[in-house]
């Protein structure tokens, strides 16, 4: 849907209904976010890819809010220290009503994060981006990245769809064979068959005719076409 907003880029079509459709269930389903408690520490986790940022704001492990934002081309070239910087920055003025004037925790993947106080201002990037956080009362820990599952999941599907955009642009042909090899694979026909029938499972998707795990575009049993990948 956001997607449509862009300047020249509003084109009705499957992919934008079935997003409506969703977006219509999930405002009449029960909500999933919880009240915030002023009394209990808030809980920043940020993520990001080269091709977007994503964030929630947590008390106790439950989600408050989330945010995600992609990243136009000028962004996109910055160093991966750079975008989780960003990330970092653009979540907190977000939030800024909930973390001001009281101690909150920033959780990152990026380990070098962890000491953005310590760290001198070098480049004219930081210089622009380090200054926002002034002000506010934090602190960065290490988390690994198995284990930002949230954040890192508001830019997953994004990534997912550019992903078979960029297979095709590559070859015409290739997502084809990619989705010819799982009639090869009995174990991938009986989890597609399960998830094309509302199933859900932990670690598989399937977005828009395509069966991905964890984000990924999943290969079948095909040796020949995993090597020509490689």
């Amino acid at each position: 849907m956001i997607e449509l907003l862009k300047k020249n880029g509003f084109q009705w079509g499957e992919k934008a209904q079935t997003a409506f459709e969703q977006l219509k269930e999930a405002m009449i389903s029960a909500p999933v976010l919880a009240t915030p408690d002023f009394f209990k520490h808030f809980v920043v986790e940020t993520d990001a890819s080269s091709i977007g940022i994503g964030a929630v704001l947590m008390q106790e492990r439950h989600p408050l809010s989330f945010f995600s934002k992609a990243l136009p081309p000028r962004h996109q070239n910055l160093s991966a220290y750079e975008k989780e910087l960003m990330a970092v920055v653009l979540a907190v003025e977000k939030w800024r009503p909930y973390l001001l004037g009281r101690h909150f925790i920033i959780k990152r993947d990026h380990f070098s994060l962890k000491y953005l106080l310590k760290q001198k201002i070098a480049t004219t990037f930081q210089s622009k981006w380090l200054p926002k956080l002034m002000g506010y009362d934090y602190e960065i820990t290490y988390r690994k990245g198995k284990e930002n599952i949230v954040a890192d999941g508001l830019y997953r599907v994004v990534g997912a769809q550019l992903l078979a955009l960029a297979l095709s642009t590559i070859s015409s042909d290739l997502l084809e064979t990619i989705k010819a090899s799982w009639t090869q694979d009995p174990t991938l026909q009986t989890l597609i068959r399960s998830l094309t029938g509302r199933q859900q499972h932990p670690k598989y998707q399937w977005v828009q005719g395509i069966l991905y795990r964890k984000g990924k575009a999943v290969v079948g049993s095909d040796p020949s076409l995993k090597q020509h990948l490689l």
